[in-house]
């Protein structure tokens, strides 16, 4: 109750909190990806540069997991793609001391792996070559 108050006031630390709660479906809260990115998100507006890294993790995770649910398993749409902002911000996470450095790059890691050999126009699987565009576009 009082991490919701605060959030509705706009105190960062707790929208990123109650991102999480959302996120994981702790403290009694029913999962809701839509409500953890939005928090999340909010979070983002830290001026503190200790705490942006863990916000910034935490929204990546929240969008990534939004994105994958949403659209059922197929992490790129072609013409909407979360991919760039989930990078940016973990790469913003990386910045940050308190953060286990190896977590953030393993996710970093498999969004790449896993994405890096299909089209970025139209999500095919580009033979050949990564990071290109298939035969067809």
């Amino acid at each position: 109750h009082y991490i919701t108050l605060a959030a509705s006031q706009g105190d960062p630390k707790a929208c990123s909190l109650l991102g999480l709660h959302f996120l994981y479906a702790d403290c009694g809260l029913t999962k809701s990806l839509i409500l953890a990115k939005h928090y999340a998100e909010k979070s983002l507006e830290e001026t503190d540069p200790e705490a942006l890294p863990t916000f910034a993790y935490n929204f990546s995770n929240a969008l990534y997991h939004l994105s994958v649910e949403r659209y059922e398993r197929a992490l790129t749409i072609p013409g909407y793609s979360p991919i760039p902002a989930i990078l940016f911000w973990l790469r913003r996470a990386l910045v940050g001391a308190y953060l286990p450095v190896g977590t953030v790059a393993k996710f970093i890691s498999m969004i790449e792996t896993k994405e890096k050999s299909r089209c970025a126009n139209c999500n095919i699987k580009a033979e050949g070559s990564s990071l290109k565009r298939c035969i067809r576009c």
